[in-house]
């Protein structure tokens, strides 16, 4: 059975930036003001730049570096704003752009239980189309209110509040930093003046030196006679779905970025459902040519689209609707009784003869293969494999969907960054939606 790789352009790495076009930009230090923390962005001499992930305090014990954890983010994760009126009868809440964190909201009314309910779940009653940024709702006139924020470990942080008596509306803002989960510690080898930092097991340590005792680069002692870059090199009896990294890259962006990737075995992992399961009637719009789903992607703000390339195969097309089928079943079971726009977060598209061209200019040269599209219309992953066996990707409960997320607020920035008419404006929302993911890079 073969391994097949997904190639996902997730980091900064080699990014070209001309930051001296942008009106009105200056040099220096520039902190993120959305969620995910106080990532710094420093502007430095000649078109150089810096992304600092990760700051704080830390203490110098003998030889070791102990990391501090700022305790005042976690205490202070949400910042509400109450506004009053005695005339209210219920409380409406705004919670902003909750994104995709896993929140909860509880109300309690004296000693009674606690009444818990998901914020994404509140999310897909009042804006099935996630239309809006800020999540608009109302609750109860109640005595106190939780507010939960979940990571991706299972440690979640409950804060109680108390409600004033005529309190009318509630706004809620929260900040996610993205240093909470570090777990670092560092010991300095006086021999060497290397200082390691890894996290507390230990293992792959990064190694620093101070900056005035860095070394000049090794020069190698043995060089080729011939260097040659290039592209879908091959040999006799090579098996083309078995190279080392899975995949032809596709777009300029992808021949600077580094490849985060996942190999994981066919399997069909869907089951048919008892008939005593409610199902909700769900059914999938595929469109009759690239553009047409392109912008239909594009219009439902939380989808991406999934290009099916199989000319080869004079069968691709009924196995293309047995594969919308089984994802119409498996998503109208998942909704249950009504549409969830949760649930619903692909297009899916089989190209034609008359897509050839789109193809040649995006480089995709691999069929079979599959195509992940933004609603832009860029290529955010591609995988050298048949829809088969890449079907259990694009279920509900996988983790491909946050991966394209954070793949593809990269991909934006990386444009914004290089085109020499970007304003202010724009370069500043690249960043912010970049940083709405940092809590996971």
């Amino acid at each position: 059975m073969r391994d097949f790789i997904w190639s996902l352009s997730l980091l900064f790495a080699g990014i070209s930036i001309s930051f001296a076009q942008t009106n009105g930009l200056e040099k220096g230090t520039y902190l993120s003001t959305n969620k995910g923390g106080k990532i710094k962005l420093n502007l430095l001499d000649d078109n150089k730049y810096e992304l600092v992930f990760y700051s704080g305090g830390y203490e110098i014990k003998g030889d070791s570096l102990v990391f501090l954890k700022s305790e005042n983010t976690v205490n202070n994760r949400f910042d509400l704003s109450f506004f009053k009126d005695k005339k209210a009868k219920k409380v409406k809440i705004k919670f902003l752009n909750p994104s995709y964190y896993s929140f909860y909201i509880g109300t309690q009314k004296g000693t009674e239980a606690v009444q818990y309910q998901r914020l994404s779940d509140i999310k897909t009653k009042v804006d099935p189309d996630y239309i809006k940024i800020d999540l608009d709702f109302e609750i109860e006139k109640t005595d106190f209110l939780y507010l939960v924020y979940e990571d991706y470990n299972g440690k979640s942080d409950v804060n109680k509040y108390t409600l004033p008596k005529d309190v009318s509306e509630v706004i809620i803002d929260y900040d996610v930093a993205i240093v909470n989960d570090l777990n670092l510690a560092g010991s300095f080898d006086k021999n060497t003046k290397e200082l390691r930092i890894s996290d507390q097991a230990g293992k792959d340590p990064l190694v620093f030196v101070n900056e005035k005792d860095e070394k000049p680069a090794k020069t190698p002692a043995v060089v080729p006679i011939q260097t040659e870059s290039i592209s879908n090199w091959t040999y006799p009896g090579k098996d083309s779905f078995q190279d080392s990294y899975g995949n032809t890259v596709v777009d300029s962006i992808y021949n600077s970025l580094p490849v985060d990737s996942t190999a994981v075995p066919a399997a069909d992992y869907s089951l048919d459902p008892p008939a005593s399961y409610t199902k909700y009637d769900f059914k999938l719009k595929i469109e009759d040519n690239l553009k047409k789903a392109i912008e239909s992607t594009k219009t439902a703000s939380n989808k991406f689209l999934v290009v099916v390339v199989d000319s080869k195969n004079k069968s691709a097309k009924e196995g293309f609707n047995a594969f919308v089928k089984e994802q119409e079943t498996q998503t109208g079971y998942n909704m249950y009784d009504s549409y969830n726009a949760l649930y619903d977060t692909y297009n899916y598209y089989l190209a034609g003869a008359d897509d050839q061209k789109w193809l040649k200019n995006n480089k995709i040269t691999n069929d079979p293969s599959v195509l992940v599209l933004n609603g832009n219309g860029d290529v955010v992953a591609a995988a050298k494999s048949d829809l088969t066996t890449q079907q259990y990707q694009f279920s509900y409960y996988g983790d491909l969907y946050r991966k394209l997320q954070r793949a593809s607020a990269f991909l934006s920035i990386d444009k914004v960054l290089k085109n020499k008419k970007t304003s202010d404006a724009d370069l500043i929302t690249a960043f912010n939606k970049v940083c709405s993911f940092g809590s996971s890079l």
